[in-house]
């Protein structure tokens, strides 16, 4: 809004100078020698200008101006009525002709500052307004046209001056302090551009005044006090849909979705037939696991843009999410049809046929993909899984093997390999690829996790096996599977108080994990209390589908202890 007032400003100053100068006549030369003629027109040009008649208005003062050449006056006006019939070159001829003859002529200097200000002249245009200020220093209008022409070119301590020269003679000057407090926002002075806005607000308490403070707050992470300006600004005008959509994000960073998705649902009533507004909404309830909901909100919005390939990638991503397989199968088909190279899209319908059990479909995707597309090591990674889902090991290897060959520096293949390796029983080769992994990504967190609890589960570098784990921990202190490793090392090393107590901490972020609870029944074991042990190795059994493996060996624990104490 701001800019939009100064841009109408100086036509404002030309409309209450050159135009209002004729409202009063006898206050300037209108004619010379009483030239009656001359006057006549200029009365009609004038009735024209004030009902808005610029081409007859222009007709008349050129047929004044024939009756009297020398009124400096009507020259002036009929330049300014050029000027705003867009001859620009033929206006800005005349005013400088002009001021040749008046050099300190206020109105012809506004005028002709006017002109070089859309020539792109903006040194010209300053020096002719800084010229007419020292005429007439009453003129803040002009000032704060000045102000603006410094502030939109970085001429930032400047402005500042001349807006402070404003408001010190009109403390209420409007667009001056809007201006002050743009400039002090620029200069991330936002406590000084706070003042400026409130004082703003004594002024007049306009929406858009407060959303802008509310951003400000927003930028202070003053939340609370952003959220309560947006709030004020949709008591002022309920219509004000940027106020509303902030209020809206603030919630969200406020940790309370409910009332950003209230916010949200109103946008959506206001403005039905946006699909952008019902798209952020189903994004809110997406967010929410609320899946009906937003399959509605996307729906509605594919209805207004039938052919948005994004609108019909989220409906996939929630029909993928609430188990809707097939539904999110042929949403992303219609994406591949409508763009057969859409990456994400052939990604997603491989991984909902890998967790249909449909490896050989999924296989067949990712190695489609592959077929336009080699430059994204994800897609190698996604491919050698889906192979080692199958025990096809040897073609994982392949896969991986040549895309380190590819992508040097990527620590993800390389970890990958990693599993591959230990899935082919070859330690040795998945130490050398961990620590690989390690020493391109240092803060790898799954890779040191994973070398210090093989170390600790082959009761090596026990030492070495606790620090990576420890790193690993920075990285994820609330990691259940992460606490677990430490806990098998400190196990090893016989500090079996310390592992328990690592384990009960597991216990409570992962609660279903057979592996942690076999291990808290092997430390229990450890410490020679037998019932402890059963109790916890039963419950790994619960669970045993989620660890290959696990049964036999849990048995055989089992199996043991009760046979040494009977």
């Amino acid at each position: 809004m701001r800019f939009k007032i100064v841009s109408l400003l100086l036509s404002a100053i030309f409309l209450a100078s050159c135009g209002g100068v004729s409202v009063r006549p006898q206050d300037k030369e209108v004619v010379s020698d009483h030239d009656f003629e001359a006057e006549y027109y200029y009365m009609l040009g004038y009735e024209a200008v004030i009902t808005g008649q610029w081409e007859r208005a222009r007709e008349y003062y050129t047929k004044a101006l024939e009756h009297d050449p020398k009124s400096h006056f009507m020259r002036l006006q009929l330049a300014h009525l050029m000027y705003r019939e867009g001859e620009v070159s033929a206006a800005l001829v005349m005013v400088e002709d002009l001021l040749k003859e008046s050099p300190d002529d206020v109105k012809a200097l506004l005028l002709v500052s006017e002109i070089y200000g859309v020539s792109k002249r903006t040194s010209d245009s300053i020096k002719a307004l800084k010229r007419a200020l020292e005429l007439a220093p009453e003129e803040q209008d002009a000032r704060v046209v000045l102000g603006r022409l410094y502030y939109n070119n970085g001429m930032l301590k400047e402005a500042e001056e001349t807006f402070l020269t404003v408001i010190s003679a009109d403390p209420e000057q409007y667009i001056a302090l809007d201006y002050l407090a743009s400039i002090a926002i620029d200069a991330k002075a936002y406590e000084k551009a706070e003042g400026y806005l409130k004082r703003l607000l004594e002024v007049k308490r306009l929406d858009p005044v407060y959303v802008r403070l509310g951003v400000l707050y927003e930028i202070m992470e003053r939340l609370g006090e952003a959220a309560e300006s947006y709030e004020t600004a949709l008591k002022l005008n309920p219509q004000n849909s940027q106020a509303r959509e902030r209020a809206a994000q603030v919630y969200l960073k406020m940790k309370d979705p409910g009332r950003a998705i209230g916010e949200f649902l109103l946008l959506v009533r206001q403005q039905p037939e946006n699909a952008d507004m019902h798209v952020r909404l189903g994004l809110l309830y997406y967010g929410e696991r609320d899946f009906q909901k937003a399959l509605e909100q996307f729906r509605t919005a594919l209805d207004l843009v039938p052919g948005n390939t994004t609108v019909r990638y989220y409906m996939g991503l929630v029909l993928e999410e609430s188990e809707n397989f097939d539904e999110a199968a042929q949403e992303f088909r219609k994406i591949i049809t409508a763009e057969p190279k859409n990456v994400n899209a052939f990604l997603h319908l491989a991984i909902i046929y890998s967790k249909q059990k449909k490896e050989d479909e999924a296989i067949k995707i990712f190695e489609e993909v592959l077929e336009f597309d080699k430059e994204k090591p994800e897609i190698y990674i996604y491919l050698s899984t889906a192979y080692s889902r199958q025990r096809n090991y040897r073609r994982a290897e392949e896969i991986l093997t040549d895309a380190v060959g590819r992508f040097q520096g990527n620590d993800e293949l390389h970890f990958h390999l990693a599993l591959v390796y230990d899935k082919t029983d070859r330690f040795d080769e998945m130490v050398k690829s961990l620590r690989k992994t390690i020493e391109i990504n240092p803060r790898h967190a799954e890779a040191l996790n994973y070398l210090g609890y093989y170390f600790a589960d082959k009761d090596m570098n026990l030492e070495e096996a606790r620090s990576l784990i420890e790193r690993a921990l920075e990285e994820r202190p609330d990691s259940g599977y992460f606490l677990d490793s430490l806990a098998w090392v400190l196990f090893r090393q016989g500090r079996l108080e310390e592992a328990v107590e690592k384990l009960r901490k597991a216990m409570t972020i992962v609660t279903e994990d057979p592996v942690i609870y076999e291990h808290m029944g092997d430390i229990h074991n450890a410490l020679q209390d037998g019932g402890k042990a059963l109790e916890f190795w039963d419950k790994s059994l619960q669970f045993e589908q989620k660890e290959e493996g696990l049964r036999g060996r849990v048995e055989k624990k089992i199996h043991e202890l009760k046979n040494r104490t009977r």
